[in-house]
């Protein structure tokens, strides 16, 4: 089953309640914390949301994704010569270029659902990445919080002119691989059809100490691992963390 394929249509109105804008701002502080340079590889970069808020700061972005159909409506949004995209596999794409900043947002970490997919992702990120100041930053689903607070079923509406949205999440618990299957079923109505889409995400939770061990195989080093809404150390309610990475 394809994930982000036709989704990806409706994927800026499903989410058009959440805060680019915001998280972007917060992203470009993590940023000048460790350096002054713009020029960015966004891995999993999806529509493109966060690289045209993150564009705003002067930033120049090159954004990856697996699916096609996501970058098709990245490429269309691109609005600015600073933005460019393609088509790539984060766990194998390496660049003869060297980015001072590497990001990979909204949970796109979580989508690699083995040590192995993991692994590869950290191993592009260590040759991707400028070895002296660079900087990688990325958010994940933290164990904690998902184990405290069990996925549950979840309907979410969105609606435009033309037509609206019901997105049902239904998830499946693999408790001994750290796995969630997240299954979508989005039904999209309007004035003369109603169309199915149906996807599952596997999604893994992550802790810190596995994060540690796998980035150290890779030659990097966590710096610093925070709530994603208290900005604080992790804690047994955390659902959602950015991890901060340089090299060793």
């Amino acid at each position: 089953m394809a994930v982000f394929g036709e989704y990806a249509e409706i994927y800026d109105v499903l989410y058009e309640d959440k805060d680019y804008a915001n998280e972007s701002r917060k992203i470009d502080a993590f940023i000048r914390e460790y350096t002054n340079n713009k020029k960015v590889l966004n891995l999993g970069c999806g529509t493109g949301r966060h690289d045209r808020e993150l564009a705003k700061y002067g930033y120049k972005i090159h954004g990856i994704d697996f699916s096609s159909d996501m970058i098709q409506y990245a490429k269309k949004n691109i609005g600015t010569s600073e933005l460019s995209y393609e088509v790539a596999d984060i766990r194998n794409y390496i660049t003869n270029e060297k980015y001072p900043v590497i990001l990979s947002l909204f949970h796109v970490i979580s989508y690699q659902k083995t040590n192995e997919d993991l692994l590869n992702t950290f191993r592009c990120v260590s040759e991707n990445l400028e070895k002296n100041n660079g900087i990688f930053i990325f958010d994940a689903w933290y164990g904690t919080g998902v184990l405290r607070d069990l996925p549950s079923i979840r309907v979410k509406k969105a609606k435009t002119k033309n037509y609206k949205v019901t997105r049902i999440a239904n998830p499946v618990m693999h408790i001994t691989e750290n796995l969630v299957d997240v299954n979508y079923e989005i039904i999209i109505e309007s004035k003369n059809c109603t169309k199915h889409i149906n996807e599952c995400h596997v999604m893994r939770y992550l802790f810190t100490p596995e994060i540690k061990m796998l980035l150290d195989t890779c030659g990097l080093k966590l710096v610093k691992c925070i709530d994603c809404n208290t900005f604080e150390l992790p804690g047994l309610d955390t659902w959602t963390a950015y991890f901060i990475v340089k090299h060793k």
